[in-house]
């Protein structure tokens, strides 16, 4: 008994000398997303802002953003296929696009032209690709078989990155207030057009000193003569949104020494288990689906549509343009309010994201998806039929929004996982839908959301999420006929084995029985 306690308790010593300095890696790439999701998502929030620095409308600021996902789609491929063919050397890899994300984080506020934006857009979604699908080959090799958890943790990391930017935001933001009816129309010509244009083409009165002298004579020679205009105007004070980019741009450059720490460490030492990195394995659908390549083109186009429609429509377009949903909807949030509700969204992200760490390990990665996207599905419906003009329901359904979304990404990954062998290129691919379906759904939400109002916005999320949904049941109904196939050659086999040996154990008594008789005979 003694021994036998002895040898458990080293067992148990060894296994976590192994592990921690996994759980060390891990936490790091945890921290990676933290300022990842910090830096992506302070788009969001500062979108009027950034908007106005560039004097454009939503249609013509979402060209610039759709960068992003341009430099995604770039990302993701080159990310997959550098992870896959420097398998030794993911550590630096990602030590080179944290710099390129830094920079292009630190350069968005201060541009003033559209395609200077649009350009910095694409550095950080190159970035974001890049560093994305590395963070996932380097999980997956930590972790092998019990992938699902540290996905999951991945996943809330990025969240809670994105639940603080919002909050990192709100400071600098530009701040709007009505201008008194006194000062309104009339000859004061400093305010003729503000009085005659709608919310979403107000245009800024930035605080300068000048501006203040100018405006403290005008109240002090208002007249009696001046009338009233007709829409509610607005005086908005500068942003100063460039400090938050800074904050979440020092985050991403914070972990660039750790990273280089760990690629001169080799900390810790995994094995790496792909024998053969041609070219040919590296982009084969095959290589993921036991050499069935036709199967497993079938399955990766799928998985493509439903990132594409599934993250790259529903999440993102949902993530970036929320702020301005609750600012134009009629329930006219205030730019503090939209804030607050964007941190409220990222909240439930977070608890979604806590939510599939927690039930991954007891709940097949097929029912969580089926929960999930039913969950979104009905909170997009109810958001885009009741919420955008009932404060109490946008509140409580952006919130379950956010549950419900948050875990498709990570629950689909462990889906595939379960199915098949996830390379680099495999969550490539996954990226590259989310970034293709970031590129179209983004820019048209924008060109919806200015030439047709918020609700039709909100329509084309609810459509997106329909899609990913019929695409979802397409997959599971090809993975069972698949594996009730295999189960059918599995039995095939074993009938022949145990025919065989029944073929075998017969002629054995055969001869015996002859052996037997020729005895006999003597």
């Amino acid at each position: 008994m003694d021994k036998t306690t002895e040898k458990t308790e080293s067992e148990k010593n060894g296994l976590t000398k192994k592990a921690w300095p996994k759980v060390v890696k891990n936490i790091y790439i945890n921290f990676i997303w933290i300022a990842l999701g910090m830096a992506l998502e302070l788009t969001g929030p500062s979108l009027q802002d950034l908007k106005d620095r560039v004097d454009s409308n939503y249609e013509e600021i979402a060209r610039a953003v759709i960068g992003r996902s341009a430099g995604f789609f770039v990302g993701s491929f080159g990310g997959g296929f550098l992870c896959d063919r420097f398998q030794r050397h993911v550590d630096l890899i990602l030590v080179a696009f944290l710099c390129v994300a830094a920079v292009g984080t630190f350069i968005i506020p201060w541009c003033s032209v559209l395609p200077l934006l649009w350009f910095m857009f694409v550095l950080q979604g190159m970035s974001e690709g890049v560093l994305a699908t590395g963070a996932h080959v380097v999980i997956l090799r930590l972790w092998g078989e019990e992938t699902a958890p540290s996905v999951y943790s991945l996943h809330l990391s990025y969240g809670i990155g994105a639940f603080l930017s919002p909050l990192v935001a709100k400071p600098f933001l530009s701040k709007s207030a009505p201008i008194p009816d006194g000062l309104k129309g009339g000859n004061m010509s400093l305010f003729a057009n503000l009085s005659t244009h709608s919310p979403l083409d107000l245009q800024i009165l930035q605080s300068t000193p000048a501006f203040e002298t100018v405006f403290g004579a005008l109240v002090s020679n208002i007249t009696n003569n001046i009338t009233h205009a007709n829409s509610t105007s607005y005086v908005v004070s500068q942003s100063t949104i460039e400090y938050g980019y800074s904050i979440a741009g020092i985050a991403l450059s914070v972990m660039i020494p750790f990273g280089l720490f760990f690629q001169i460490k080799r900390f810790p030492k995994v094995e790496i288990k792909i024998k053969d990195p041609t070219f040919v394995n590296i982009f084969s659908p095959g290589t993921c689906a036991e050499g069935d390549t036709v199967f497993g083109f079938k399955i990766f186009i799928l998985l493509f549509l439903f990132y594409f429609h599934g993250i790259g429509g529903v999440e993102h377009s949902w993530g970036k343009y929320l702020f301005s949903f609750a600012r134009e909807s009629e329930n006219h949030f205030s730019k503090d309010e939209a804030a607050v509700l964007n941190s409220v969204y990222w909240g439930g992200f977070c608890l979604g994201r806590i939510s599939g760490v927690l039930f991954s390990k007891w709940v097949h990665p097929a029912v969580l998806l089926v929960i999930v996207l039913s969950g979104n599905i009905t909170s997009s419906a109810i958001l885009a039929f009741i919420g955008y003009r009932d404060r109490i329901v946008m509140w409580v359904f952006t919130f379950l929004f956010g549950v419900t979304v948050s875990v498709i990404f990570g629950a689909c990954v462990a889906w595939t996982n379960h199915y098949m062998t996830v390379t680099g290129m495999a969550v490539g691919v996954l990226y590259i839908g989310t970034a293709a379906g970031g590129l179209l759904y983004q820019w048209l939400a924008g060109y919806l959301l200015q030439y047709y109002g918020p609700n039709a916005m909100m329509y084309m999320i609810l459509a997106c999420g329909v899609v990913a949904g019929g695409l979802f049941a397409t997959m599971q109904f090809l993975m069972m006929t698949a594996s009730v196939k295999d189960n059918e050659k599995d039995s095939v086999s074993d009938k022949e084995s145990k025919n065989s040996v029944n073929e075998y154990e017969l002629v054995n008594c055969d001869e015996k029985v002859e052996d037997m008789h020729k005895e006999d005979k003597v």
